[in-house]
């Protein structure tokens, strides 16, 4: 199998009673979850319903401490249902697969010595391998779905060792600059994962802009993400005022 990264951390999610969360799939690169039930106070189990691979629903209920691991990104769940009770306070967090390179750009060998990229298609059920072994190539690959490049999973969860050791310099502007479906550069992953070293190596070495806006520019920009996440007085958001950058917030 394929090696899991952390992609994001929630704090904790408070649902309030008569809460209802709409069945649904995490957008990629949100791949494989956890649900972590920290605390709750209600008058009847309220289950996350789950629709597994065999297209039958299936409940998992909850106490506080219990941990429950899905695919989010390819099963359909939520809770459908209204909740009794006070609160029902949750903690998320999201993985996504990778495969890791050494500094000069080559894919590194898994655990059974393997060197092959290997990447799974969700969205077509299939799985594509390739014996490229290109940083290059592997992003075309994982891209091929969301539009999203290994840049921008680098950054979204801080990895600057991969964004500086990337060994075709033009190859990385590219990289740095590409968008994903909703128009997310590597740079707001950054701003808003708060990881200030693999922004400032997307700006500095490759030319990242840091006042491109999300959504066909009418979405955030980057200081304004690290402002949403992480506060004023976050590095992240010192670094991206001190180089005079834009803080746009998302139109309606």
């Amino acid at each position: 199998g394929l090696r899991l990264k952390p992609v994001s951390c929630y704090g904790v999610r408070v649902y309030k009673g008569g809460s209802i969360l709409a069945p649904h799939v995490d957008r990629d690169p949100l791949v494989t979850s956890a649900i972590i039930n920290v605390d709750q106070d209600v008058d009847e189990d309220w289950p996350l319903e789950v629709i597994g691979h065999d297209g039958r629903a299936h409940n998992v209920t909850m106490r506080a401490g219990d941990l429950v691991l899905y695919e989010s990104h390819s099963l359909i769940h939520g809770r459908p249902y209204p909740m009794r009770g006070r609160h029902f306070a949750n903690i998320f967090l999201h993985f996504q697969p990778y495969t890791p390179y050494t500094v000069s750009g080559q894919a590194a060998r898994d655990d059974a010595g393997h060197g092959q990229i290997k990447v799974v298609d969700i969205s077509k059920g299939k799985q594509a391998s390739s014996s490229t072994t290109t940083t290059d190539a592997a992003a075309a690959t994982v891209a091929s779905n969301p539009g999203q490049g290994d840049f921008h999973y680098a950054a979204a969860t801080g990895d600057a060792a991969l964004l500086r050791g990337h060994a075709d310099l033009e190859g990385g502007k590219a990289l740095a600059t590409r968008k994903d479906v909703n128009d997310w550069q590597p740079m707001h992953e950054a701003a808003r994962g708060g990881h200030l070293e693999a922004a400032v190596v997307l700006h500095e070495r490759y030319g990242a802009s840091i006042s491109e806006r999300t959504s066909g520019g009418r979405g955030w920009s980057p200081l304004r993400l690290a402002r949403m996440y992480h506060g004023d007085g976050a590095p992240i958001t010192r670094w991206l005022e001190d180089k005079g950058a834009p803080d746009h917030d998302a139109e309606l």
